[in-house]
């Protein structure tokens, strides 16, 4: 079993684009004895997200899709965790969309896929805390499996490529973005109020879908406006 069996097994489920990270620097991963992860990256519709940008603001059908991309790559990693525990390895998915309560605060995830997918050279950190590929922009969703296998793993992808676009903070109907453009090491609070976003889409978007999604930094994107057809 390799990296690159394992990026062909992910990929035959659908999934858009494969990395191979290593997690083994990351101080507060939850499975200490996982140095390795497959991060996942699905892309969303076009079509969709230039609705919502049309009219700064989430719709019907970007939430569907947020919930919908969020169930397939949970599916597809649990498919692919199963084939690798087969040979031998121990796997532990990530879920592509949780809040825990850890420390008190409930907005965080049990393990950043941005971190995993900025390792796995999928793409960087943009302004907006999301992270933008060079294939569709931050018009994705993203998902982890951690392995414990010694696999080969990609070149990590630290540099910011937003330059002095702000497109996506001045956007953000909430507020939330500093504009602060992402360096290796920097917390995430020093780039987005998570706080304040969430507050926002939970008082303005409760009639699209309990109020959790919003999407607008991502459809403003530059980056995301750019077709891979």
């Amino acid at each position: 079993m390799d990296s690159n069996w394992i990026k062909s097994i992910a990929l035959e489920e659908g999934v858009s684009l494969v990395g191979i990270a290593d997690i083994s620097d990351v101080d507060d991963r939850p499975y200490p004895e996982m140095k390795r992860a497959l991060v996942v990256a699905v892309r969303l519709s076009d079509a969709i997200f230039d609705e919502v940008k049309g009219g700064l603001i989430p719709t019907h059908a970007y939430f569907h899709q947020y919930r919908t991309t969020n169930a397939f790559i949970d599916q597809a990693l649990y498919r692919v965790g199963l084939k690798i525990q087969a040979r031998g390895y121990r796997v532990v998915q990530v879920a592509a969309s949780q809040s825990i309560s850890k420390n008190g605060n409930g907005y965080q995830a049990l393990f950043s896929h941005r971190a995993a997918a900025i390792r796995a050279g999928l793409g960087w950190i943009g302004k907006s805390n999301a992270l933008v590929t060079k294939e569709f922009g931050p018009r994705v969703r993203l998902g982890t499996l951690m392995i414990e296998a010694p696999l080969e793993a990609d070149q990590p992808m630290w540099e910011s490529s937003c330059g002095s676009c702000s497109v996506c903070v001045e956007a953000c109907p909430a507020y939330a973005l500093t504009g602060e453009t992402f360096v290796k090491g920097i917390s995430r609070e020093l780039i987005v109020d998570v706080r304040a976003c969430g507050e926002h889409m939970h008082a303005a978007y409760q009639h699209i879908g309990r109020g959790v999604v919003c999407g607008i930094c991502i459809a403003t994107c530059p980056m995301g406006n750019q077709r891979n057809r």
